[in-house]
Formats: C-alpha cells, sequence, structure tokens
C-alpha cells in the first residue's frame, strides 16, 4: 500500500505521509484476524509498506457489505430509489438508519465500479452463481467478525468492501481489509447520542462516497 490518497476513481497529487504503513499493518492485523474464515493471500510482512503476496486470479468483482444507509446509498434512496446491486430496502428508511441485517450490494471492478445484481454477475460471466454464493457468505462472516471486535472498541463498521481471487481453484480473500481506504468507521458513542451526524472516523473513498 502507498501513501497515495484517491477519491473514487481519481488519485490525488497530495500523498499523506506513512499513510501506507498504517493501511499495511491493518490490513495485515485484520487478515491475521480472519485466515479461520478464509485463507487469504498474504505469505509475510516485509516492510512497513510492504507485504509479500501469493499471486492469486483476481476476480473482478467487489463484494461491498452494508449495515447501515450513509453514502451514495442513502443519495439514491433520497432520490426515490429502493433496490441497490438487487438489494430492495423499505420505504420510511432515515438517514443513517441501521439494517435489520447487514446487506450484499456488489459492484464489478472496471474502469468505473458499476452496481450489479448477482443475477447479472452472474450472467454476464463475472462469476458463477456457486462461487458468487460463496463469496457472499465469506463476506459477511468478515463483515461479523470485523464489527464484533470494532464494537468492543467503540466503533461501528459502517460498511466495507472485500475483493477475492481465486488460488489453484481456491477462493481466498486479497487485497485488503476492515482499512480507513476500504471501509466507513463512526464512533458508537457518537452515533448513540446523535444518528444523524454521526463522528466520521474516515469516509471511505472505495465504498460510497
Amino acid at each position: 500500500m502507498s501513501d497515495r490518497l484517491s477519491a473514487f476513481d481519481s488519485v490525488l497529487e497530495t500523498a499523506i505521509p506513512h499513510k501506507g504503513a498504517v493501511l499495511n499493518g491493518l490490513a495485515n492485523f485484520w487478515f491475521e484476524k480472519t485466515a479461520h474464515i478464509i485463507p487469504n493471500h498474504v505469505k509475510a510482512m516485509i516492510d512497513a509498506n510492504a507485504m509479500l503476496v501469493k499471486e492469486a486470479q483476481p476476480i473482478k468483482v467487489e463484494m461491498i457489505v452494508r449495515n447501515y444507509i450513509t453514502g451514495s446509498m442513502l443519495r439514491g434512496y433520497q432520490k426515490g430509489q429502493r433496490t441497490f446491486s438487487g438489494v430492495t430496502v423499505p420505504d420510511g428508511l432515515t438517514k443513517h438508519q441501521q439494517f435489520p441485517a447487514p446487506i450484499v450490494t456488489p459492484t464489478t471492478k472496471e474502469e468505473s465500479d458499476r452496481e450489479i445484481t448477482p443475477a447479472n454477475l452472474v450472467s454476464e460471466g463475472w462469476v458463477s452463481q456457486e462461487l458468487y454464493d460463496q463469496m457472499a457468505q465469506k463476506a459477511l462472516e468478515l463483515f461479523k467478525v470485523g464489527s464484533d471486535l470494532l464494537a468492543e472498541k467503540g466503533i461501528i463498521l459502517v460498511d466495507t468492501k472485500y475483493e477475492f481471487g481465486l488460488l489453484n481453484g481456491e477462493l481466498i480473500l486479497i487485497d485488503e481489509i476492515h482499512t480507513p481506504d476500504s471501509s466507513r468507521f463512526w464512533s458508537a458513542a457518537d452515533y448513540a447520542q446523535n444518528p444523524r451526524v454521526p463522528s466520521r472516523w474516515t469516509k471511505s473513498t472505495c465504498v460510497s462516497g
């Protein structure tokens, strides 16, 4: 990971010193904490800014897990959208409201990420139905581990994205996990006090803007 800062599809010119090392360390922590759920691509941390990883075939799909309506999903909802990547949510939701259970809203990994239904992922040839179901199950399991551990620290894991690959035909976790570049976090205390204006410990540029 690098010190570069990106916002959606744009890489900004001004880097943040030590950002890469922090993200690398956080990702490695979570890779170790979740290895019992799914194997990952990490072989070793060889430097604060570098990991030695196994070469896997990336699956060009981002598995986005959301537990609150916020970001781009909230903006779409406020404009009348009710179905997101094949998941339909009810009328009457309020800003930053928690869902009854986390939902998975996949996107494609193209020049610009594209919201897409699981059925279309299969019909367009991105993944098989069996592989998608496995990815969705693992994504929700990973999210639960992250949410539970962070809750103990007074932090809400709002939403995040996971990326997977295939290594010798086996599904593995790749890229990063539960970092500020891939996730959104809120202060649990601030959210309890005012759900409409939670303290944003970070704002994900990769998940929902």
